[in-house]
């Protein structure tokens, strides 16, 4: 494991789940509160099962992804499709972060 909670927090979290968050902030949909626990839940995870729980997350939430409707007639629904994206997106820059 080559990388830490900072590394992570700054090369992979900031330029994609934050954007989301902060994006969909002024709309309600989002709050800075979730961005924060779901990084520090991401980097918890990452400390206890190593590079394999980036390899599980990109899987899940590609899965996931591929069931969500982006509906961009609403808010939360385009909001739960970017979010999704993002954290693959987050997932894949951890996992380069981190030598995995």
């Amino acid at each position: 494991m080559a990388c830490t909670g900072g590394t992570i927090f700054q090369n992979a979290a900031l330029p994609t789940v934050a954007v989301v968050y902060n994006q969909y902030a002024s709309l309600n949909v989002a709050s800075i509160n979730s961005y924060v626990n779901f990084v520090i839940n991401q980097i918890n995870r990452y400390q206890f099962r190593g590079c394999g729980w980036w390899d599980n997350r990109i899987n899940h939430w590609t899965q996931q992804l591929q069931t969500l409707n982006p509906n961009p007639n609403t808010v939360q629904g385009q909001f739960h499709y970017d979010l999704k994206s993002a954290k693959i997106q987050f997932a894949q820059l951890a996992k380069a972060d981190c030598g995995c």
